[in-house]
């Protein structure tokens, strides 16, 4: 289950950078609901989330193109498989678009939960200046995500 005062591990499989972000508070979170509640539409940009039992999983479109895709865990037994899947989505984008994957950039899965991980798209070049913007949001979901699934009240 997700603890509310630990860190969430957040690795960009593209670049290879691996940060940690505090749970935001409450407050936060209720507001993001809210947000998502009224408009799933964020300006140019659309999330789609996938709701199942397991991992929370996500993507960003610019129309009908994806811009990110994460993923976020907080239980041990889907870390690998859902690492997996990102990995594929990761190698499927760097095997089509050249540029998509930065040279010697590789991580791994992490170990500490939760976790969360994200494939930038090609079309990310787009965004380039909304992309701090939409990696705090992106954090935020994934918070937003692993709450709803443990039951923690937000």
């Amino acid at each position: 289950m997700s603890n509310p005062s630990s860190l969430l591990t957040h690795v960009v499989l593209n670049t290879g950078s691996v940060t940690s972000s505090a749970r935001p508070s409450d407050a936060v979170l209720r507001a993001l609901a809210n947000l998502t509640a009224l408009s799933p539409e964020l300006p140019g940009l659309r999330a789609l989330h996938w709701k199942a039992a397991g991992p929370c999983l996500w993507s960003v479109y610019s129309g009908d193109l994806p811009v990110t895709t994460c993923a976020a865990v907080n239980v041990p037994h889907l870390a690998e498989s859902t690492w997996a899947a990102l990995e594929k989505a990761y190698f499927k984008a760097s095997d089509t678009h050249v540029g998509a994957m930065m040279d010697g950039a590789y991580c791994e899965c992490p170990t500490a939960l939760p976790w969360m991980a994200t494939v930038v798209w090609p079309t990310g070049v787009r965004f380039v200046e909304t992309m701090s913007w939409l990696t705090q949001y992106n954090q935020h979901r994934a918070w937003l995500m692993l709450d709803a699934q443990s039951g923690a009240h937000t």
